[in-house]
């Protein structure tokens, strides 16, 4: 008898589904937004942008319910945009201690500096960045640092080209 070769399993797509863990973040959250579910926690938007020998650091700070506590754009030192990105992050902790939230998510459009803030080791090139993030982390309860897709985080991304284009 012979043997009939093995077919290989692959995932199976549902009509309107993905294999893609981009996308399908992207469809829950519509999902969710759609039967009106908001966030359990209060969340700050965050972003940076270099142009030329400018930068600058923008946040939106916004209760569970989705309404906006705080917003702002801080004009920065140039320097590499994943400091600039740590400065926007900071910011916005700082506000928050002020505003006295125990909670927060942080969500940012940068990967890199997401790494940095969500490992337990971080590499040498991220300490001086990640210092006013750090001295902030201990004035609140619990933080976590999330990121999202640019196109999510578009508010904020025209807050700081429209400061960087004055």
């Amino acid at each position: 008898m012979g043997s009939r070769p093995q077919q290989r399993k692959t995932a199976r797509r549902r009509p309107g589904g993905t294999l893609k863990d981009g996308e399908r973040r992207r469809l829950a959250a519509a999902s969710r937004a759609q039967r009106g579910e908001q966030p359990q926690r209060p969340v700050a938007w965050c972003d940076g942008g270099v142009r030329g020998n400018r930068a600058a650091a923008a946040f939106v700070l916004s209760s569970a319910n989705g309404r906006v506590l705080a917003e702002e754009v801080r004009l920065v030192g140039p320097g590499a945009v994943e400091e600039v990105e740590c400065a926007a992050v900071a910011a916005a902790l700082e506000r928050a201690a002020e505003l006295r939230l125990d909670e927060l998510e942080v969500r940012l459009d940068s990967q890199v500096v997401v790494d940095w803030l969500n490992a337990a080791h971080r590499p040498a090139a991220s300490r001086r960045p990640l210092r006013p993030v750090l001295s902030q982390l201990p004035k609140l309860g619990r933080v976590s640092f999330r990121w999202v897709p640019r196109d999510e985080n578009a508010h904020v991304d025209r807050l700081v080209w429209a400061a960087l284009a004055d």
